[in-house]
C-alpha cells in the first residue's frame, strides 16, 4: 500500500446505509492507511445511501467546493404519508396520525406543486445545520432550545414512480432533482402537512451530484482493488507528445487504459490500484516538456470497462 503522501485525489464513493458520513471517511482512512486530510461534500444521513464525493489531501478537500458548489442533486426516495417521525425519517420515533386517509396520485401531485413553487425550505430539526457553530442534532440531544430559519432551496423536477396503500398508510416512491441545501426529509414532512397529515422518509438514495452518477461510485471494497482514474486537461496539451508521455508512464507503472485528444484538450483514463494511480496522476499533472495545462479535472471512480494494456487512441472525440 502507498504511503499517505502518495494518495491524493477526488473519489466518487458509494456510502452504504447504517453508517454516518464521518464514519465512512474513517473506514477509508483505515483501508488506505491515510494521514492526509480527508473530507466530503454534502453529508448523507446514516440511514441514507448513495453518492458521497470524498477529497483526500489538502488540495482536494479544498477542491470539493469547486466541484460541488451549486450542483443539483438527484435522490430516489420512499416516503410514508399518514405517519410522522421525530427525525422526519425511519430512525426516529414513529407516530401514526389519527383518522388518517390514503392519498391519490393527483392529490400528491397538487401538494408537490405547491412545494415546487416555494423559494425556501425549513431544515429538519435533527440535521447537521449549524446554529452558532453547533450542529442542530447535537442541540436536540442536549435538550437545548434553538430556532431554525428557512433557507434558499428548490425542488427542480420530480417523477412519481408509484403510489400504493400499505396498512392504511400511503407509500410514495419518488425521484427528485433538487438544488443544493434541499432536505428530502423536510420535503416528506411538508408534503404530509399539505395533505393534512404527516410524512417521513423510509428509504433514501442519492443517485446524482452534478455530473457524477451512482453507477460510477466506489464502495469500500472497490478501494482495495483496481479502480479508474479520469483525467482531462485543457491548454497547450495537443501536439506536444502528451499522449505518448502518458503511455510511457503507464507502461512503466503497469497502468491500463487509454489517452486521446478531445475537442477541448486531452483525456486520460487509467486503471490500477489506488496507490499506483495516485502516483501516476502526480506525474501526469506535470505533463511533458512544452505542455501548458491551463485547466484540468481529475477524479477516481469505479471501473466502467476493464482495459488491457495502455492505448493511444488516434481518433479525436
Amino acid at each position: 500500500m502507498a504511503t499517505s503522501s502518495q494518495i491524493n485525489g477526488l473519489f466518487i464513493c458509494n456510502k452504504s446505509e447504517g453508517v454516518s458520513s464521518a464514519g465512512f471517511l474513517n473506514s477509508i482512512k483505515r483501508i488506505l492507511k491515510l494521514t492526509e486530510p480527508i473530507g466530503h461534500g454534502g453529508t448523507l444521513d446514516p440511514f441514507a445511501e448513495g453518492l458521497l464525493i470524498v477529497g483526500i489531501g489538502r488540495q482536494y478537500t479544498r477542491a470539493l467546493e469547486y466541484y460541488l458548489k451549486g450542483a443539483d442533486k438527484t435522490y430516489e426516495a420512499t416516503i410514508i404519508l399518514g405517519a410522522g417521525s421525530t427525525t422526519y425519517d425511519r430512525t426516529g420515533i414513529i407516530s401514526h396520525m389519527p383518522g388518517t386517509k390514503t392519498y391519490t396520485k393527483e392529490e400528491i401531485k397538487n401538494a408537490i406543486k405547491e412545494i415546487k413553487a416555494r423559494p425556501e425550505q425549513m431544515p429538519p430539526p435533527v440535521s447537521a445545520k449549524k446554529i452558532g457553530g453547533i450542529p442542530a442534532y447535537r442541540l436536540v440531544r442536549q435538550g437545548k432550545p434553538f430556532q431554525l430559519r428557512p433557507q434558499q432551496a428548490a425542488l427542480r423536477e420530480y417523477e412519481i414512480r408509484s403510489v400504493e396503500t400499505v396498512e392504511n398508510l400511503t407509500k410514495l416512491e419518488i425521484k427528485l432533482r433538487v438544488s443544493s441545501g434541499f432536505y428530502i426529509r423536510s420535503f416528506a414532512h411538508d408534503l404530509g402537512e399539505l395533505l393534512g397529515t404527516d410524512g417521513y422518509v423510509e428509504y433514501l438514495v442519492r443517485a446524482e451530484i452534478g455530473f457524477f452518477k451512482l453507477p460510477e461510485a466506489l464502495s469500500l471494497q472497490d478501494l482495495q482493488g483496481d479502480i479508474e482514474l479520469v483525467y482531462r486537461s485543457k491548454g497547450t496539451v495537443q501536439d506536444v507528445g502528451f499522449r505518448a508521455f502518458a503511455k510511457s508512464l503507464a507502461d512503466q507503472m503497469h497502468i491500463h487504459g487509454h489517452a486521446r485528444n478531445t475537442k477541448e484538450g486531452v483525456e486520460i483514463i487509467g486503471q490500477g490500484t489506488v496507490a499506483r494511480l495516485s502516483e501516476f496522476l502526480e506525474q501526469i499533472k506535470k505533463g511533458p516538456k512544452g505542455a501548458v495545462v491551463e485547466v484540468w479535472q481529475d477524479y477516481f471512480r469505479k471501473i466502467a470497462e476493464k482495459k488491457e494494456g495502455f492505448e493511444i487512441i488516434k481518433k479525436e472525440e
